[in-house]
């Protein structure tokens, strides 16, 4: 007599079907239960107790992305949620703050393109209010209502990634540069920081310009911008080393940038620099972009200054 009891022994294909159909379903639930924050930032005026709550079941939530791969950071830099959330945020994960979404944008760049979207072009002097504090390392911020809440969010950020460079001090010009912020958020800066845009970095001897030259996060359009912004607010620094005897044009071409994006720029202020060997390198700054394999860039170098040619020992 057959036992109608006993268990039948399950396909190995029927039993990987039914384990893809739970890890999806495992997944599309962890989804959604991380994703809640991500909904609720998107409400207006999101709570901070709320936001403390959500981030205190799972933190790792502020690292997960949506289909647009926006993270909660991203979220974050909308002009109805507080500068608190977006400190609360930078505390639980300041790592965060270089995640691009599905734009190429990071939190910072997003927030940085609303502020040169949104800021006044004739903004008024008169209405800027420089907040100094008690602290040693003086964070200004805009009192340009509506404004001076998204620049406190940009203040904050810039703050995270000097911690995260381990500078010394804060300096929002010098970290500015690095990020590769546009020309206006650069531009309040130096109103906002009077004489910075020559002070040097403790660590590198470093002025703002040499400092987004050799930045990695400078890059395409948007760098050159950036460098152009710097060199119109600090010409000469194009001809000032650092604590390696290193000139801007050296550190530009090093971080790999083009001709065109920032290395014409910075040549054109500081022709001379074209006839000057990297001194990490000993290469003249027409054999480093040759070896960095751009003929473009290489030949560029050359019609720029031809003359380099004659201190070249050919032997």
């Amino acid at each position: 007599m057959i036992n109608n009891n006993r268990r039948r022994k399950t396909s190995p294909r029927l039993q990987k079907q039914a384990h893809a159909v739970r890890s999806k379903m495992n997944e599309k639930t962890r989804n959604t239960k991380i994703l809640h924050l991500h909904h609720y930032l998107r409400r207006r005026w999101p709570s901070v107790d709320v936001v403390k709550d959500l981030l205190r079941d799972d933190p790792e939530k502020i690292m997960m992305r949506d289909q647009l791969g926006h993270t909660p950071f991203h979220l974050a830099t909308r002009m109805d949620v507080c500068p608190e959330v977006t400190r609360i945020l930078l505390e639980a994960a300041p790592e965060a703050l270089y995640v691009k979404d599905n734009s190429g944008e990071t939190p910072l760049s997003r927030l940085c393109e609303w502020w040169t979207l949104a800021v006044p072009t004739n903004w008024i002097n008169e209405e800027v209010k420089i907040n100094c504090g008690l602290s040693s390392d003086e964070e200004q911020t805009l009192k340009l209502h509506p404004l001076h809440a998204q620049w406190e969010k940009i203040i904050l950020m810039l703050r995270a990634a000097s911690k995260h460079l381990s500078r010394t001090k804060f300096r929002p010009l010098h970290i500015a540069a690095h990020m590769g912020c546009p020309p206006t958020v650069l531009r309040n800066l130096h109103f906002l920081n009077k004489g910075q845009i020559t002070e040097i970095e403790e660590e590198t001897g470093r002025r703002p310009l040499s400092v987004a030259a050799a930045s990695p996060h400078v890059c395409g359009k948007e760098g050159l911008e950036t460098l152009q912004e710097l060199l119109q607010l600090d010409p000469s620094a194009a001809r000032a080393p650092d604590y390696e005897n290193r000139f801007p044009l050296h550190l530009a071409i090093d971080s790999g940038k083009a001709w065109e994006m920032g290395i014409e720029s910075i040549a054109l202020v500081a022709p001379a620099i074209l006839l000057v060997p990297d001194c990490k390198t000993n290469l003249l700054p027409f054999m480093a972009s040759a070896e960095k394999g751009s003929i473009n860039d290489t030949y560029s170098v050359l019609k720029n200054c031809p003359e380099v040619l004659e201190y070249v020992d050919w032997r």
